[in-house]
């Protein structure tokens, strides 16, 4: 080329150039270089890279490079691409790089900002999260995973899962933020947690204990929830009961107290929003119940309070009170809050108990009332027997003057 193209950044020696006739300046251009420094102490260190450079004109598009200064490092990089590794099908030693996209194509491309993508599968005996190298995927073995969605149940963004038993200190949280205690009293102990269903277990409790006299706050805490979606709508879990003949005091149940982050479904903000609050003698003494706010997405035109939204019985499966509902707030940045207090209690017996906070996106995967009552569902849409099914007579639900009666008469239409 007419042009000697040698002024390639951080370059401090071309050894070898060489340059294609792609046009006559001789853009194209290919060189054995020596870099000038080294990856730990940069351009002020010694000069221990070296290594293989493809620029167009003085840019520097790729490379591969080798590093001898303290670990050593061997580098392959791009600067304007993604990196692909190719093969075909099957081993030909005839193909060109040049048209066969499809014949040879890109098996894992490394592309602009990190991803990395294989066209067919990856292998390795354990899968290792490089954030922290405590959990991992060992599909043959025992895997260690704080979350898991699978057959469709949801992320909970509230979960208790890190709490400490035995301390009266914040608990961890994920998802944006810890559980901070809210006034005096808290401790978290081993007890029982609601029946649900069939089961019934012992889990980590979160207790209000012991409160002072003052008129203020006495228990529960704050949880703050990050990179939520404006235009998606949650539902705010947790379980309570009052587990002291004390009903002095109220029980409140909210989202976050910022009206930037929380709206009325009137589209105003609300800087102190609570799906519900109520004196604690509204709760049965050792009775649990479970406690569901609805935030809606922010581009829901809906008006009216959700009916899921509410303190339910889990004894009698019915709703006791119905709740606010609220809606995300489009300048919020996806923030929101987990929050439930015992406040302006006066009595230092009063006591409530909290198990098993949640706050999930309601997309079809989140807890269904059935679920969170563990109760069954009245009717299903569609009941498969694997086996067979009996009965002496099996009736239309929608219109019960047609039947099946396999013994005797049967009427359809």
């Amino acid at each position: 080329g007419t042009t000697d193209y040698n002024s390639h950044s951080n370059v401090d020696e071309h050894i070898l150039s060489l340059q294609t006739d792609y046009n006559t300046a001789g853009d194209q251009n290919f060189h054995f270089v020596n870099h000038n420094g080294n990856w730990q102490d940069g351009t002020s260190g010694v000069d221990t890279a070296y290594g293989l450079l493809w620029g167009y004109g003085n840019s520097v598009r790729a490379g591969i490079h080798y590093d001898h200064r303290g670990i050593e490092k061997f580098d392959i990089y791009s600067t304007h691409g993604d990196i692909r590794f190719r093969t075909p099908a099957s081993a030909n030693g005839n193909i060109s790089p040049i048209g066969s996209e499809t014949t040879m194509p890109s098996r894992l491309t490394i592309a602009m900002g990190g991803a990395v993508t294989a066209s067919t599968d990856i292998r390795a005996p354990i899968f290792y999260d490089s954030n922290d190298t405590d959990y991992y995927t060992n599909p043959a073995g025992t895997s260690k995973l704080r979350e898991l969605t699978a057959n469709g149940h949801a992320t909970n963004y509230a979960s208790s899962e890190s709490w400490v038993v035995g301390t009266n200190a914040n608990q961890t949280g994920h998802y944006g933020g810890d559980f901070t205690r809210n006034g005096d009293g808290n401790l978290v102990e081993w007890d029982e947690a609601p029946k649900i269903g069939t089961n019934s277990i012992r889990g980590k409790i979160w207790k209000t204990r012991n409160n002072d006299s003052a008129s203020n706050d006495d228990g529960g805490w704050n949880k703050s929830i990050a990179g939520l979606d404006v235009n998606k709508s949650y539902m705010s879990v947790v379980y309570v009961r009052r587990a002291s003949s004390s009903v002095n005091g109220s029980f409140y149940h909210g989202c976050s107290s910022n009206a930037s982050h929380t709206l009325n479904l009137n589209g105003s903000g609300n800087s102190n929003p609570y799906f519900s609050s109520f004196g604690i003698g509204t709760l049965d003494t050792n009775q649990w119940y479970v406690s569901i706010g609805i935030i809606q997405a922010n581009n829901d035109s809906n008006t009216t309070n959700w009916t899921i939204g509410g303190l339910w019985k889990l004894e009698t499966g019915a709703r006791q009170v119905g709740y606010t509902t609220y809606k995300m707030a489009p300048s919020g940045n996806g923030a929101q809050n987990h929050r439930t207090y015992l406040y302006y209690s006066t009595d230092s017996s009063a006591a409530l108990d909290w198990y098993a906070p949640g706050f999930y996106e309601i997309n079809g995967s989140e807890p269904s009332i059935e679920d969170l009552l563990g109760r069954p569902k009245d009717s299903v849409d569609r009941l498969t027997a694997a086996d067979d099914m009996r009965a002496p007579i099996y009736y239309d639900t929608g219109d019960t003057a047609y039947y099946a009666d396999p013994h005797s008469t049967s009427k359809m239409n």
